[in-house]
């Protein structure tokens, strides 16, 4: 009896343990790249997923250029669900700013803007392509 009782008692531990876990994984920011023109999947099951629709403005003081102000990137997204539905939306490279803010909150998924890339530099003024990287999560 005594040896069914521990039995229990550590199935229920290692059921608690995977449980917690599994959640807790699910819950942690992930960050990834997109692509001006280009969408990625933000979770496994395939929606929604995240849009780079272009770049709103890019005022950065270049790596190779000594400046007083760093500057900001601004971004325009999207979150395209399977429903058809989409939602549009703005954000900048400068945290603690109202327009356009540095994260939001969409349907559950918070996403930042971590990065725009290519940083500018004076010996390439204008960049093939332009990229973001996000960290969402939900």
């Amino acid at each position: 009896m005594k040896k069914n009782i521990l039995l229990l008692v550590a199935a229920l531990v290692c059921l608690f343990v995977f449980v917690f876990f599994n959640k807790t994984k699910s819950n942690m920011p992930q960050n990834f790249i997109v692509e001006l023109g280009s969408c990625n999947v933000i979770n496994q099951v395939g929606t929604p997923v995240i849009c780079f629709d272009s770049l709103i403005t890019d005022c950065r003081c270049p790596e190779d250029v000594m400046c007083p102000w760093a500057g900001y990137a601004a971004v325009k997204l999207s979150m395209k669900y399977n429903n058809g539905s989409v939602q549009k939306f703005s954000l900048s490279t400068l945290p603690h700013t109202q327009f356009p803010p540095n994260d939001t909150t969409l349907n559950g998924y918070h996403i930042r803007l971590v990065n725009v890339f290519p940083y500018p530099n004076t010996a390439i003024p204008q960049p093939d392509k332009y990229r973001v990287e996000l960290q969402v999560a939900y």
